[in-house]
This record gives C-alpha cells, structure tokens and sequence, in this order.
C-alpha cells in the first residue's frame, strides 16, 4: 500500500470518527431539549402536543443514534481493512456499548415524561 494510500484510508477514519461525534452531539441536543420541555411544562401540554413532541424526538433520537453507530461502523471497518497495524482506533464494543447506552437513554427520557404527564413522585 503506498503513502497517497494510507493517508487517504488515515483520513476516512478520522472523518467518520469525527462524524459519530457530530451525531452523537445532536443526539445530546435533542435529549436535553426533550428533558428540558418535559420538566418545564410535560405537565400542562396536551394529550396531542405530548404525542407530537414524543414522536419528533423518538424519530430523531435514533436516527441520530444509528447515524452515529454507523458512522463508527465505517470508521472501524475502514481501519480494519486499511490500516490493520494501527495501534489505537476505533472499537467495535465501545460502539455497540455506545449505541445501546443511547437507546437505554431515549427510554429513560420516555419514562420521564410519563411520570411527568402522569404526575408520579417518588
């Protein structure tokens, strides 16, 4: 493998690296500003706003979740096929630990709302 090569495969690893983390920032975003409308005002919305606000930020929640697994995906295949050597990189647990992290969170956001709009303390 030449140089021009290696650098370029370095390159779409850092990319996609860098593009996961990206994904996982606006992941951050939407579950905070989820939390945030629930605390403040899950309570008094309508049945329809709830059902509207819960349907936007479970669709975008995991998208963006999936876009930044695949994203790594891409990364750790990549330096798996090119750079095989490599002595840090992207892993494939970590990943996958990260993904079903992000999913336990969408959960736990809906469950928060609920308790919210159902007015459960404990």
């Amino acid at each position: 493998m030449t140089l021009e090569e290696l650098s370029s495969a370095s390159d779409t690893v850092t990319n996609a690296m860098n593009l996961s983390l990206a994904f996982m920032t606006l992941y951050i975003s939407v579950v905070t500003g989820y939390l945030v409308v629930a605390y403040l005002v899950g309570s008094k919305l309508t049945k329809s706003q709830s059902a509207f606000i819960t349907v936007l930020f479970v669709v975008f929640s995991i998208h963006f979740t999936l876009s930044s697994f695949g994203a790594f995906e891409m990364a750790y295949a990549t330096q798996q096929e090119f750079l095989p050597d490599a002595k840090y990189g992207p892993a494939a647990m970590l990943n996958r630990g990260l993904a079903i992290f992000q999913l336990a969170g969408v959960l736990g956001c809906l469950k928060f709302m609920w308790d919210v709009r159902n007015g459960q303390d404990e």
